[in-house]
Order: C-alpha cells, then structure tokens, then sequence
C-alpha cells in the first residue's frame, strides 16, 4: 500500500509471516520539499496588517511556542502606517480579509525560516488548503515580493 500527503511519500508493507504480521515502512520527503525548513499547525492570535500575524505554533508531543511574529513570505501589502489615504484603505482592507479568513483559526505554518527582523517566514494554509498568501495577491491587496525595493504605489487602484 502506498499512502501520500502533501509533503511525504510513505510506502508501508504488510508481511503475515506464520500469523504475525509484520509493517515496514519506509518515508521519503519529495524533493520539492527540499528546501522547505517546516511544516506546522497554527492558531492566529493576532493580524497585525496584511503580511504579518502573530501565531501559536504546536510542536506536537504537549509543547507548543506561543505569540510568534510569522510574515507571510512572497507578498506585500500597504502599510498601516501609510499617510496616502488610498495605501490606508488598502492596507485596511488586506488586514480585515485575512482576519475574516484566520483569525482565531487553525491554519498550516510552511516556514521559511526568519528574516532580518527575527520574525518568522512563510506561507499560510488555511485548513481547507487554500495559500492566504496567494489569495492576497489574486484580490489585488497585495504584490508579489521577493526581495528589493517595494513599490506600494502599485496596490493602488
């Protein structure tokens, strides 16, 4: 029997030797994951803006890390802090989605690791699997970013 999840190929293999059954099985990580640091499940406690939310993160085994800053990787959005009237309303609107989306939900952590700033990097998965950070881009409250120099004025409509 071979079983898949989104991120690990596990080939399990039932032997009935004399009526005891033996399972052996063997795990690989697909090579798309490669890259990947972590994989985690999350509930949102806090959306500050659109690209950056505080997280409780389950480690699994009774732990768990509490109030982690994550910003969501690949996207910007308008800053709160915008004096433009436009960016503000934007930003407004990138925020109040994503909190009808995830706030106070449980929702899957693809970490990147942690920028500059000490927050941590990554991408949101809501439970039903839809990437918060794509969405954002797909209703035009948000660009896609990887790096360089931002250009908000182009969140405007």
């Amino acid at each position: 029997m071979v079983l898949y999840d989104t991120h690990l190929t596990c080939v399990t293999l039932e032997l009935n030797y004399g009526g005891l059954l033996l399972q052996l099985h063997e795990i690989h990580l697909r090579s798309s994951m490669d890259n990947k640091c972590f994989f985690y499940k999350a509930t949102v406690v806090e959306i500050y803006d659109g690209d950056t939310i505080t997280v409780d993160i389950s480690l699994g085994f009774s732990m768990s890390l509490r109030k982690l800053k994550v910003r969501l990787t690949g996207i910007d959005t308008a800053e709160m802090k915008s004096k433009d009237p436009e960016l503000k309303k934007k930003a407004i609107a990138a925020r109040d989605w994503l909190r009808t989306q995830i706030l106070g939900k449980d929702v899957y952590l693809d970490s990147e690791g942690q920028d500059k700033y000490g927050r941590w990097l990554g991408k949101i998965y809501t439970k039903e699997g839809i990437c918060c950070n794509e969405e954002l881009i797909k209703l035009g409250l948000a660009l896609a970013y990887n790096g360089g120099t931002k250009n908000q004025e182009l969140l405007k409509d």
